[in-house]
């Protein structure tokens, strides 16, 4: 959350709501709030296994001093994001299982990698990579590379953009465009 201790947010509460909780009663409250959400969790977290395409990502998160990471589980629907003391690549085995009929998207953390789904690289972080080399080694293949990808992306984001005034027939041809343009 805000990382706030509890004692500021007894004080919160009291002033915002005018419920006196006291600092000691927060620990339990929050565990037995989390507890009731647990069912909720694990029922979005079966939407996220049964989805033919899900992302997943991770990031460092300190708690309490502590290096801990919060990773993150989505599909179009839903997203659940699970704060957890590691970084190892038995979280998101743990989460998202064996299925392997399905695309995980993800960046290049050597975690996933493990996993059986087909993957497909994060467009954030292959253009990132492609501006990286283009730098590096500014050489005309690296170079087009950069413009193509952008290009594509570029191309990508319109058609999203307009999904909504697009007929069915419309974005799957659209759809196939793009799908050549990486060709």
């Amino acid at each position: 959350g805000l990382g706030l201790p509890f004692t500021k947010v007894s004080g919160l509460l009291k002033r915002l709501y005018g419920v006196e909780v006291p600092r000691s009663t927060l620990p339990s409250l929050v565990q037995r709030v989390g507890e009731w959400l647990k069912r909720a969790r694990d029922e979005l977290l079966e939407v996220v296994k049964a989805a033919p395409v899900k992302h997943a990502d991770e990031t460092s998160w300190p708690v309490s001093g502590k290096n801990g990471w919060a990773w993150a589980f989505a599909t179009q629907e839903v997203a659940v994001f699970l704060m957890e003391p590691t970084r190892s690549a038995k979280v998101p085995q743990a989460v998202l299982g064996k299925d392997v009929g399905s695309v995980l998207v993800v960046d290049e953390y050597p975690g996933y990698l493990s996993l059986p789904h087909e993957r497909q690289t994060c467009w954030a972080h292959l253009l990132r990579e492609a501006e990286i080399a283009a730098a590096l080694k500014p050489v005309p293949s690296a170079i087009a590379l950069r413009q193509r990808l952008k290009q594509i992306f570029g191309e990508a984001e319109i058609v999203s953009q307009a999904r909504e005034t697009l007929t069915a027939r419309q974005l799957e041809r659209e759809v196939d465009r793009i799908d050549r343009m990486l060709i």
